[in-house]
């Protein structure tokens, strides 16, 4: 369904065919606020609601990037939680349609952060917490239907994994480590 209302926050996250972008729908884009996710046209039309009523994402920018786009723009990766996104330690990743339909959950649920769809769309790069981590995030990578769900990064050590980047040929990932002082970071 379309969604209704004025867009407030920025527009972000454009595919890959400049053709389509995620806006959010809260005038706030804060750590604290839930927000909901659309998909428009560049030219401002079909604006296409992506997270069902009653579910919430994060649009944090320069943060956490809860969504985003397959390399075909068909596709969108989404982390969502059935209340407020970061109050809800139980979120899942799901991929959706570019036009809202087919929405799937995919892999595990837990306190999930990142999906970042990998350039040659073979993989999405996730950052979940876990009991047997203490909850800590550690970098995982799954298929884009869920399978081979594997850990590439332990919280053993006790740092924290959060952020990853692909690089342009899907080969390399570059993400943050840090412990609970998040005023030193170190990039991998």
């Amino acid at each position: 369904s379309s969604g209704r209302g004025r867009l407030w926050g920025r527009t972000r996250w454009p595919s890959t065919s400049g053709c389509q972008a995620l806006p959010s729908s809260k005038r706030e884009t804060g750590d604290s606020v839930p927000q909901d996710a659309f998909v428009i046209g560049a030219d401002g039309i079909g604006l296409t609601r992506l997270s069902p009523p009653g579910t919430t994402t994060a649009f944090v920018f320069g943060t956490h990037e809860a969504v985003s786009w397959s390399p075909d723009s068909n596709m969108v990766a989404i982390v969502l939680a059935n209340g407020p996104f970061w109050t809800d330690p139980s979120r899942s990743v799901h991929v959706v349609k570019s036009d809202g339909s087919g929405l799937t959950r995919i892999g595990p649920r837990g306190d999930i952060w990142d999906a970042i769809w990998s350039p040659d769309g073979r993989w999405i790069a996730l950052t979940l917490a876990t009991k047997a981590s203490a909850g800590l995030h550690e970098l995982y990578l799954m298929h884009p239907d869920g399978s081979a769900l594997h850990k590439l990064v332990s919280a053993s050590d006790g740092l924290v994994s959060t952020q990853p980047f692909w690089s342009r040929d899907s080969d390399q990932l570059l993400f943050k480590r840090f412990t609970s002082s998040p005023h030193v970071v170190d990039l991998w």
